[in-house]
This record gives structure tokens, sequence and C-alpha cells, in this order.
């Protein structure tokens, strides 16, 4: 019997289902409860469940304390500086009980030691640190991106985002544009399967129904409908650290009100509350009447004329499987199919925008799609699952 840890993902459930639900070959071990509960039907183990372990438990407090006894240790230079002293005694407050829960689940990966990891990015500190200690292992690692990432010109070099650190010894992409992304950060082809993605599997399977998405949304069929899909600030680089983000949804509203448009604002299904509410508060502030939802994207989808993005969100690469025209800020620089107006764009420059593209006939995006995404035929979770065996087979 072959084990098989997967992070939890919801790309990953049908994965799961289809392919590895036959428990003579197959343990699926699992992380967080709703991930596993979202398996309920399945027998699948929740490593989490082996915390309360009193032995486990005392010998992770027992390395989380001496790793943070030797990060007391001060260059004699810096022990009279009280600013440098204080940030040091904060930050070994916070990563006191980080370092507790990172070492406590390495402990659960040698107690379970699974045969193959699959993980949706190996660049958050607790993914990472599953793809080490797979690699010190010798474990086969499965990254299967859960989005594409699509550099722009005010990107800085690589070696100075955290995505170009890459962990995992195998990797997943869709199109030649993600191969030759993760060849440029040293995969060798051999560790990279172009497979497709999972998570454009389903929209294959979607039927496209505008007027029906109309009704749902209770939107006129006389109208254009333009949605903008906002974004948060990015931290894994500094080009995320600055007020592009709000200024341009400001900007955006302001032409919306320009154009006689009530708009439809699409926030990330992970967005936070303040998140939600900033957006919603300016919006009444402006008095601009817009439908926001972190929901429902492919209903959004369908209603649209035209999709906007700040940045080169995948939301576009979503976007091109429906009849629409397509505009961002910045990113997608050789595309000509994405009509780019600058992260810095005025109202009248998103406006002017908006209202040239509702003139112009639908762009064909099959091109755009193939560069990104690949082949899209709805059997990517195959060819993930024929190469998950391959790997967990050592071929």
């Amino acid at each position: 019997m072959k084990k098989i840890l997967f992070s939890p993902h919801p790309n990953f459930l049908s994965i799961i289902k289809k392919h590895f639900s036959d428990k003579e070959k197959y343990l699926i071990l699992g992380v967080q409860d709703h991930f596993v509960r979202s398996l309920n039907d399945m027998d699948v183990q929740n490593v989490e469940t082996f915390i309360g372990n009193n032995e486990i438990q005392t010998q992770a407090y027992d390395y989380a304390s001496r790793v943070i006894k030797q990060n007391k240790s001060l260059p004699k230079e810096y022990k009279n500086n009280t600013i440098f002293t204080n940030f040091l005694k904060k930050v070994n407050s916070l990563s006191y009980s980080k370092l507790y829960d990172l070492i406590i689940f390495l402990l659960l990966l040698d107690e379970k030691k699974p045969d193959l990891i699959v993980l949706h990015n190996d660049v958050e500190p607790f993914m990472r640190m599953i793809a080490m200690w797979a690699k010190n292992n010798n474990i086969p690692c499965l990254h299967i991106p859960h989005s594409v990432i699509i550099d722009s010109s005010e990107k800085t070099s690589i070696g100075t985002d955290i995505h170009d650190i890459v962990t995992a010894s195998d990797i997943v992409v869709g199109g030649d544009y993600q191969k030759e992304w993760y060849k440029t950060r040293g995969v060798e082809d051999s560790n990279i399967h172009q497979t497709g993605l999972p998570q454009f599997d389903n929209i294959v399977s979607m039927s496209y129904d505008r007027d029906k998405a109309l009704r749902l949304l209770r939107l006129p069929t006389n109208e254009p409908v333009i949605t903008y899909a906002s974004s948060w600030r990015q931290d894994t680089n500094l080009l995320g650290c600055h007020d592009g983000i709000e200024q341009t949804y400001i900007n955006f509203l302001k032409a919306s009100k320009k154009l006689g448009i009530k708009p439809i604002i699409k926030l990330h299904p992970n967005s936070s509350q303040g998140n939600v509410d900033w957006h919603t508060m300016t919006a009444k502030k402006m008095d601009i009447y817009a439908i926001l939802s972190t929901a429902h994207l492919h209903t959004v989808l369908q209603a649209s004329n035209i999709l906007f993005s700040y940045g080169p969100s995948n939301v576009l690469l979503e976007g091109s499987f429906y009849p629409m025209q397509l505009m961002t800020t910045h990113g997608y620089d050789d595309d000509g199919a994405i009509l780019k107006v600058g992260d810095e764009a005025t109202e009248d420059e998103i406006a002017n925008g908006i209202a040239n593209l509702l003139q112009n006939d639908i762009s064909d995006l099959s091109a755009l799609r193939y560069k990104y995404i690949g082949v899209v035929d709805g059997k990517a979770h195959q060819r993930i699952a024929d190469t998950i065996n391959r790997l967990l087979n050592g071929s």
C-alpha cells in the first residue's frame, strides 16, 4: 500500500476521489479537518490527529526551545541597540509558536513516512517545510501549482520573489510559458510534467448561457457588463507594497460612474472581511451601485462583456474561455489580446479603454489560452494521476 500526503487544496479533491479511492492500493494522508471532511466517503487519515501524542509534543517543545535560545545570542554590536533587541524579542515570541507548529509536523512526517507528497505550493513556510522534509528523505514531492505565475516588465530579477525558490522535486505545468518559467529557475526537464492544471478541467464541461447569468445577477440584458477583478497587497516581493491596488479601484469606480455603468466587483474567494468591507464602503462613499462578490466566478464571467483585472491575474485566463474582452493594468506584456492601461491609469484612461473595447469585435483568445494553460480537454486530472503513479513507482 502506498501512502500519499496531499496538502489541503480544493483542486485535489476530485483527483483523490476519481483516481486514489482504492483502499487496497492507497492510504491518503490529509491535513486540516475541513479538507479531510470533504473526503468523508473515503478512508482518509488526518495526520494532525497525532498531535495529541504527549511524546511528540514534548519533543517539539524541546526542539523549539533550543532554537529560540540559540537565536537570542546577539553579536556585540547589537547588544546595546534597544530598538533591535526589542524587535528580536517580538520576533522570538511570534516565532516560538510557529516553530512549535512546524517541528511537531516534522515529527508527524517522520512518524507517518509518506511515499509521496503532493502540494499546491512550496513557498509558504508550512508547505516549504514539508517539501524540504521530502527532499532530505529522498521522497518525491509533486507541486501542482494553484496558479500560473506571470511576469511583467516591472518585476525584478530572478531570485527577488519568493516563488523563484523551488523546493519540490517535481512540478506540474500547463502551457509552454509555465514550463519555461520553471526551467529558468533551475528545474530539470525530466522533473517538469506538462499535464495541464486541474482547475481548468471543470470549465470545459460548463455550458455557456449569458442570459441565465444575467437573470441570476438581476442585470438588464441591454446594457454592457464590466467586471473588475480586484486584488490585495502582495507581499511576496516589493512590487506589491504600494498604493496601486487601492487607487486603481477608486479610478475604476470613477470611470464607471462617468460611463454610466453599474459594475461587478469580483473579489478573491479568500479575501479577508476587511478587504471586502473596504471595497464595499469605498463604492458606497462614492455613491456607486455595484455588485460585489467573492463567489460565483463563472456566473459573473458568463455575464461580462469586459473583464478588467489589477495586474497579471489568473482570472483573465479563466475569462479567456468566454466571449469577452480582457483588460489589465499591467502584466501579460507580450499578449496583444489583452489591453493594458498601465498600473497608474487615471479614470479617463480606464474609461477610454473600456469604451474602446466595447466598440471592438470580440478577440480570439485561444492562442492566449494555449500559451499559459496548454491543452484544455478536461483530462488534466487523469494525466496528473498518471504522473503521481509514475513517481510512486520510481519512474
